[in-house]
């Protein structure tokens, strides 16, 4: 072997391990880096907060999650900002469950479990005021159409005993 070729090869290794010496030192970097951003990282995944706000691209809000007093609520907003739907366990008026709400800021709809745990169903004429109701109780159902004034004139009863029908006059009472 020529003395050429013995230092072109001790040339080549000593390029080569440059490159290798400088990817340790690289990894090493690298290495510490991420353990001091790992060390920084909370330990908790959690985020904590009394309202969080959804807002669109021009910055108008679009849904809510609100922490209130009396309990919780998601809210979600039309593009005029009107509140359309509510999902809640706080009192919306007497209701708790979710609430859909008209363009005119009335409730048109709603369904949930009220306070005596009786499963509900509700709609409302445009003034917000419940004509159709079902109401699932232990012993059995009940559906109560009522007159625009929120007058029962008509009531469907289930029950253990069996089913009932009656009808109301002008002043809610049975004829």
């Amino acid at each position: 072997m020529s003395v050429e070729s013995t230092s072109e090869r001790v040339a080549q290794l000593e390029r080569k391990l440059g490159r290798q010496n400088r990817a340790v030192i690289a990894c090493g970097g690298l290495a510490v880096a991420t353990s001091l951003l790992i060390g920084q990282t909370p330990s908790k995944r959690t985020l904590e907060a009394e309202k969080f706000i959804l807002r669109g691209p021009q910055g108008q809000e679009l849904a809510t999650l609100d922490g209130l007093g009396s309990g919780a609520a998601l809210t979600l907003y039309d593009t005029q900002h009107r509140v359309r739907v509510a999902l809640t366990t706080a009192d919306v008026g007497n209701l708790k469950g979710v609430v859909v709400f008209g363009s005119n800021g009335q409730v048109g709809a709603s369904f949930g479990v009220a306070d005596n745990d009786n499963s509900y169903v509700q709609l409302a004429n445009k003034q917000g005021r419940p004509l159709a109701i079902l109401e699932v109780k232990d012993e059995g159902a009940t559906v109560t159409l009522a007159d625009e004034q929120g007058r029962p004139r008509a009531v469907f009863d289930v029950t253990g005993e069996g089913p009932s029908i009656s009808l109301h006059d002008e002043q809610a009472r049975p004829s």
